[in-house]
């Protein structure tokens, strides 16, 4: 048995403009900062945690929800019932804006509860985009040790929280350079060395 690891195009998420121009760019405010999700929103992708996590946090903190799906009308109602005013759903967006929306966000959030090896992840390290995720899958053989301890188990809001909270404690910039190394391993380059060694042996 061998393993074939997704791959990236790493130059796409290097960080290429100022992040002043990109919140403009999305009409979002300087004196915010973004928990991002980008995913299919149902229940699998934890579609169904935002609203829950987004209640513990102040108006300071904004949850922006890229993607569309079955749970979208489900959580439009959850998030006027619950009266929220920092959950911004961006709808489905074009994957060239992904890299940028990646970068001018604080910390990735990926709740799922059925994952396998998510590219998703690797996009957020190219960024330098810390988060916070589920154990389930390969999340914790593909994250570097300094994530290590922001994987949680599946639906552990409280552990969620706590999480998000450190980071942007932290900073981002505390963890960008180690990502961005981990995410090279990803490389379109390294991984076609890997697929063509299958064929070698």
């Amino acid at each position: 048995i061998r393993v074939m690891p997704n791959w990236i195009e790493l130059e796409r998420f290097r960080p290429s403009l100022r992040k002043k121009d990109l919140l403009k760019k999305f009409s979002l405010s300087a004196n915010k900062q973004y928990v991002l999700f980008v995913h299919r929103l149902a229940e699998r992708k934890g579609a169904h945690y935002i609203v829950p996590l987004a209640k513990k946090f102040s108006p300071k903190t904004i949850f922006l929800v890229v993607g569309d799906g079955p749970y979208q009308s489900t959580l439009e109602k959850e998030i006027e019932t619950a009266g929220l005013k920092n959950v911004k759903l961006l709808g489905k967006i074009s994957n060239v804006l992904v890299p940028e929306i990646m970068q001018l966000s604080d910390v990735f959030l990926m709740p799922s509860e059925e994952e396998g090896f998510p590219r998703v992840l690797i996009e957020a390290m190219a960024s330098g985009l810390p988060y916070v995720a589920s154990d389930i899958g390969g999340v914790k053989e593909i994250s570097p040790n300094e994530e290590i301890s922001y994987i949680y188990p599946v639906g552990d809001l409280c552990k969620f929280e706590e999480g998000i909270k450190q980071i942007l404690t932290l900073g981002k910039e505390h963890f960008s350079d180690k990502l961005q190394t981990q995410a090279e391993r990803y490389s379109q380059e390294n991984v076609l060395r890997i697929f063509i060694k299958l064929f070698q042996q």
